[in-house]
């Protein structure tokens, strides 16, 4: 877990302190790993560093996003 990953979940979504909603941290969901999840609000957050800004793996982010989007679709 990234050092932004642990400051979310301490600060802000671990024990139900988003509002009352759960979320679960370094969830499965399909053949990818959400860094954070909400089943509830059928939410999925991931905190991304400036790795993600480089060509090759933001166009993976963008496929991972759609093919997310069309599967769980609620």
């Amino acid at each position: 877990m990234t050092k932004a990953e642990a400051c979310l979940w301490k600060y802000a979504l671990k024990a139900r302190m988003m509002k009352g909603y759960t979320f679960n941290r370094q969830q499965p969901v399909l053949n990818f790993i959400a860094d954070f999840m909400c089943k509830e609000l059928s939410l999925i957050i991931e905190v991304d560093g400036g790795y993600h800004l480089k060509e090759d793996v933001y166009i993976k982010d963008l496929e991972r996003q759609r093919e997310l989007e069309l599967k769980l679709k609620p």
